[in-house]
């Protein structure tokens, strides 16, 4: 068995302690949705993807709370991880001590920001449909899936990096707000679907979420985006394996 059950209750408990996380867990999801809807105009918007115009214009609504489900999620999960790991870095030893092999420690923590990473994405598309749904269900879930897991590995690369919760949590909140709520959100950005914006790590799961929420015909679909952000996030985990080398 990869991990231990007890090692698994151990570690969610400890981070069940992250009262402010924890919090940011129940409320952000909300907060953030509602504050899309809030702050948007009631107008439509003229969005080009691949040079082809989305009919009939999508409110500007609608494209905020697709966009902002993915921030809120994304933003999440690399809380998650981040949190949990930090905290391990300095319960790792003794918990090896106390038998527990490396594979089993990080195994567990893999089921636990699985687990808030689920619950956030369920959370976000129920409370998402108050306002839009997509076009494909499948194609919006397997996005913000997939922004989950590429920001959870961003968690996991800084929690390793960095000594200070404080300057991990800024370095997180920045990236994910100013790449999914500004850089590459439609509203704000004509050069949201822009190639040279492919360094961001949110690049080809924004693009995933605007085909499969408003799917304009003539376009690339969803899914064959999905191999591009796979290979983004097997670089972050050759990069994360290079400093979990450097630092052991």
């Amino acid at each position: 068995m990869l991990y231990d059950a007890t090692l698994l209750k151990s570690i969610g408990l400890n981070f069940s302690r992250e009262k402010v996380i924890i919090g940011l867990l129940i409320a952000l999801p909300f907060v953030m949705l509602t504050a899309a809807t809030a702050t948007m105009p009631d107008q439509t918007l003229d969005i080009e993807i691949e040079g082809v115009p989305i009919t009939p214009p999508p409110s500007a609504k609608s494209v905020s709370v697709a966009l902002y489900a993915l921030t809120t999620v994304g933003f999440i999960a690399a809380l998650t991880t981040f949190f949990i790991n930090f905290h391990l870095k300095r319960v790792r030893p003794r918990l090896q001590i106390a038998g527990y092999s490396s594979t089993s420690i990080t195994a567990a923590l893999i089921i636990i920001t699985a687990i808030v990473s689920a619950i956030v994405t369920l959370t976000v598309l129920l409370f998402g449909f108050l306002w839009f749904n997509p076009a494909s269900l499948v194609g919006y879930t397997v996005s913000l899936v997939m922004g989950a897991i590429i920001f959870s590995t961003i968690g996991l690369i800084l929690s390793t990096v960095l000594e200070s919760k404080e300057l991990g949590l800024y370095v997180l909140l920045t990236l994910v707000l100013l790449d999914t709520g500004f850089v590459e959100h439609p509203f704000y950005s004509r050069r949201w679907d822009d190639p040279y914006l492919i360094i961001l790590p949110a690049h080809h799961v924004v693009r995933m979420v605007m085909r499969s929420s408003f799917a304009p015909p003539g376009v690339s679909p969803w899914y064959s985006l999905l191999p591009f952000a796979l290979f983004y996030e097997l670089v972050l985990i050759v990069i994360l394996l290079f400093f979990v080398k450097r630092k052991s």
